[in-house]
């Protein structure tokens, strides 16, 4: 899927980093079985850059992803770590490989998402805002 469709799908397009990561239960991947827990990553997240959405710079949130041995787990989740993501959802945000940008290709993404925004004449104002 193109970074173009990523973003045009979703309700929330950001750049956050992780500050906080623990191991916990955490829903059944893609909400496929209600109140099924699995092992995962529960994770703080704040955002660092907002391409899209009503979330802004500063603002922090919760998420998380299931276990490195389920499939489309997102791989990195240590503090610090930084995730584009794409979310096709207000709350909560369940962190997929498919619904985040790769880890190796996150400054490319970045420079797509900046171009996708001037274009559409949405780019991100200083305060984080679009429009």
């Amino acid at each position: 899927m193109t970074t173009n469709t990523r973003f045009s799908e979703a309700e929330d397009v950001v750049l956050v980093s992780i500050i906080d990561a623990h191991d916990g239960p955490v829903p059944w991947p893609y909400g496929l079985e209600k109140g099924a827990t699995i092992p995962g990553r529960l994770l703080t997240l704040r955002v660092v850059r907002s391409w899209k959405g009503r979330l802004r710079p500063e603002a922090v949130v919760h998420g998380w992803t299931p276990g490195p041995r389920i499939e489309d787990a997102y791989p990195r989740t240590d503090v610090g770590t930084q995730i584009i993501l794409f979310s096709r959802e207000r709350s909560p945000y369940e962190i997929m490989s498919c619904n985040a940008a790769d880890p190796d290709r996150q400054n490319e993404v970045s420079e797509e998402l900046d171009h996708i925004t001037r274009k559409k004449g949405t780019a991100a104002r200083p305060d984080g805002a679009t429009g």
